[in-house]
């Protein structure tokens, strides 16, 4: 079980930190490549922010549902990885400053005063990593299988 929680930690923190390289680096390098007027470039930056935010939202989603049907953690473990996993993020202090801009950027554009601080933030990662483990996705052979076994019942 041990090796899962760390496979599920590496999973986590690596994708974590690709999503960070990506809006910190990559992109506005790249908008600073292409898109050399300034008003373009920051419509274009508010628009990252915005794609950056809802992606997080889908990752937390997307690693809650892992939890529950590619590593079928309990409830309960599933809580305390999540609880564990951002508390390491907190201790590391610059790292908390990025990573709070993932979400807050996207909502901040809108009404500044919705994200009240970093226990807001973790209240609605959390509220996403439990709505991911109510999905399931499955591969479309696999749809079809149970669809015909179902028209066969």
């Amino acid at each position: 079980m041990y090796k899962q929680y760390m496979k599920f930690s590496k999973e986590f923190y690596f994708m974590l930190s690709i999503m960070i390289m990506m809006k910190m680096w990559f992109f506005p390098l790249m908008i600073y490549l292409w898109f050399p007027t300034d008003d373009l470039s920051s419509t274009l930056l508010e628009s990252i922010d915005i794609m950056t935010g809802l992606f997080s939202l889908l990752f937390y989603i997307g690693f809650g549902s892992l939890t529950k049907y590619q590593y079928q953690f309990n409830t309960l473990e599933a809580i305390a990885l999540f609880v564990l996993l951002h508390l390491i993020i907190l201790c590391m202090v610059p790292f908390v400053h990025v990573w709070s801009h993932l979400l807050s950027d996207a909502f901040i554009l809108y009404s500044p005063s919705i994200i009240g601080g970093i226990w807001e933030l973790i209240g609605m990662y959390f509220c996403c990593f439990l709505f991911g483990r109510k999905l399931e996705v499955k591969e479309a052979q696999q749809k079809l299988q149970h669809q015909k076994q179902r028209l066969r019942a």
